[in-house]
């Protein structure tokens, strides 16, 4: 199952080791999930990893993302956004929304409200789940 996670989400993942996420880390781990990322939301990652507020030194910001490139598969950022995808009100955002839709993904994980409205717009495709990190249980074990 191919799967696009928001920021918070993999802070949820790596960092937290929010239990709402072990079954995306049993998946992970036994071959049946695999993560999607582009360098567009990597960029963030690398940003919010510096913020103060999660006490990560250097030594543990570079650490957790070297983690998480192991876990995915990086995909290219298209040179044109697709204008025909619904748009999120948060524009930091969409990037998630539109790598999901461009690999084909099954799910987006966010908690984001804006982000998972899109999930429930008409334009979404009918093969991606946008959904919060408890959906998982259901949909991965």
């Amino acid at each position: 199952m191919r799967i696009v996670l928001d920021t918070n989400a993999v802070l949820d993942l790596l960092h937290w080791h929010n239990a709402e996420l072990d079954p995306l880390a049993r998946a992970l781990a036994e071959g049946r999930a695999q993560l999607l990322c582009d360098a567009a939301c990597l960029r963030e990652l690398r940003t919010v990893l510096r913020y103060p507020k999660f006490g990560l030194d250097e030594t543990a910001g570079a650490a957790l993302y070297a983690a998480y490139l192991a876990l995915i598969e990086e995909l290219p950022v298209p040179e044109q956004a697709d204008a025909t995808l619904p748009r999120c009100r948060d524009r930091e955002d969409q990037k998630f929304f539109d790598l999901a839709v461009r690999s084909g993904a099954a799910l987006l994980v966010s908690r984001d409200r804006a982000v998972l409205r899109l999930g429930r717009h008409r334009l979404c495709p009918t093969t991606l789940k946008v959904v919060a990190p408890p959906a998982l249980t259901a949909l991965l074990e």
